[in-house]
């Protein structure tokens, strides 16, 4: 076993915490008034269906997610010159700026979603 390299570690901590800081922040910009726009807009009867869908399109966009930065990740190790600490090193910041640059367009499509829910409807806004 090598030496311990604490630089390494550090660098690595900085872009894991970017990029579970990204994740966090599109969870509470995106995913929260999505649920709250997909209930509210729904009819009472429909409220079930609209609840189980919205789940359903969490989970396929978190694994669409991982895939895609995985794909990303792997890709730029797979094809990366230079040491094993430099390789991954580009690679996790590539994967971190790829994350980054999915938030902000999420964020922005957020404008996109309709200003008002249905009538008699609690306003959340």
């Amino acid at each position: 076993m090598g030496p311990r390299r604490p630089a390494v570690y550090v660098a690595f901590l900085t872009a894991f915490l970017a990029v579970l800081l990204a994740v966090a922040l599109a969870a509470f910009l995106v995913v929260l008034p999505a649920a709250f726009l997909v209930v509210f807009v729904a009819d009472d009867y429909e409220s079930g269906s609209a609840s189980g869908s919205m789940t359903a399109v969490q989970q396929i966009d978190g694994a669409l997610g991982v895939a895609v930065l995985g794909t990303v990740f792997f890709g730029h190790v797979d094809g990366g010159t230079g040491s094993r600490t430099a390789i991954f090193g580009a690679a996790t910041q590539v994967t971190t700026w790829v994350a980054i640059g999915a938030v902000a367009i999420a964020f922005a499509l957020t404008f996109l979603l309709p200003k008002r829910t249905r009538e008699g409807a609690p306003a959340h806004a």
